[in-house]
């Protein structure tokens, strides 16, 4: 960091060390502007700049030499909006942006979402059991943001005779039924899959 005067004392007596010792930081902080936490209002010039790390910043001073005007981020980072775009060439993208947009619930009843530049695909699973009567609405762990494309389920149970699964789905919820050849079964245990827009 460099936040030193860019002009070298003038007031004798300046020994030979401390006039290069001067000198070298004064050409350190014009070859790289200031840069530091504190404002180094005191020792810049109109038009000089200054990277502010206390706040990320690069700021330059304005004609009159009064006051600082931000300029941009230190490090130009893309936005979420950016990334979302995928149209943004001079701006880099941190873990938090590359991440955002991810959803990750790991249970039972459960579900993965990818982030908007990835397509928003999500999928939802569970493993429930059908009530008396054959029938049950499971809740997703997370909404979709329309009703899913595809919403099947298959049987987690062993049974002397076939079962079929039979579901539909909104943007909030599966409803599955089971049934055989003599109607609808109860307490059928099963496994769920939902794939859509997240």
């Amino acid at each position: 960091m460099t936040q030193t005067a860019v002009q070298v004392s003038t007031n004798p007596p300046l020994p030979g060390l401390s006039a290069v010792q001067q000198i070298n930081n004064a050409l350190a902080t014009i070859a790289t502007d200031f840069a530091g936490g504190a404002d180094p209002a005191s020792l810049a010039g109109p038009h000089m700049t200054w990277a502010d790390i206390a706040n990320s910043l690069l700021k330059r001073r304005n004609a009159a030499n009064t006051a600082w005007v931000t300029l941009s981020d230190l490090y130009p980072r893309a936005l979420q909006a950016d990334v979302n775009a995928r149209t943004n060439d001079v701006r880099f993208v941190t873990p938090a942006g590359l991440g955002g947009g991810i959803s990750i619930n790991l249970a039972a009843n459960g579900h993965l979402k990818l982030p908007d530049w990835e397509g928003g695909l999500q999928i939802c699973w569970g493993n429930p059991t059908t009530s008396a009567g054959g029938g049950i609405a499971v809740s997703f762990s997370r909404a979709f943001a329309q009703a899913p494309f595809s919403c099947v389920a298959s049987l987690n149970a062993n049974s002397g005779f076939a079962i079929n699964i039979t579901s539909s789905a909104s943007a909030t919820t599966g409803t599955f039924f089971a049934n055989n050849s003599a109607g609808l079964v109860a307490n059928t245990a099963f496994f769920f899959i939902a794939i859509g827009r997240g």
